[in-house]
């Protein structure tokens, strides 16, 4: 998914950096392309931004997660999800019925 990069607010960001200072396992559910998205397991390393302003999640898998991307953590909205709370409360191993 190569998109434009949308910054986080500073309330996100430093909701990260507390589960990475917990070392807590984690669920991450976030999109991997247009209309794709994975769920993954693990604890977060590093919190850290790219010279060109992107900010990622590092996961001790090594696994990268760009911010904007998260659909949620622990079943809580990533940022702009909030109008989707149906991503939070939904089985996201299910797949969306058209």
């Amino acid at each position: 998914m190569n998109t434009k990069y949308h910054p986080v607010d500073c309330e996100f960001h430093d909701q990260l950096e507390a589960l990475a200072t917990q070392k807590n396992t984690i669920k991450i559910n976030f999109w991997v392309k247009q209309g794709q998205y994975a769920q993954l397991n693990g604890k977060i390393k590093d919190v850290y931004a790219t010279e060109k302003k992107e900010e990622y999640i590092l996961l001790h898998t090594g696994h990268t997660i760009r911010l904007d991307h998260i659909i949620t953590i622990d079943g809580k909205p990533g940022p702009g999800m909030d109008e989707y709370e149906d991503f939070a409360n939904a089985c996201l191993d299910c797949r969306i019925q058209e």
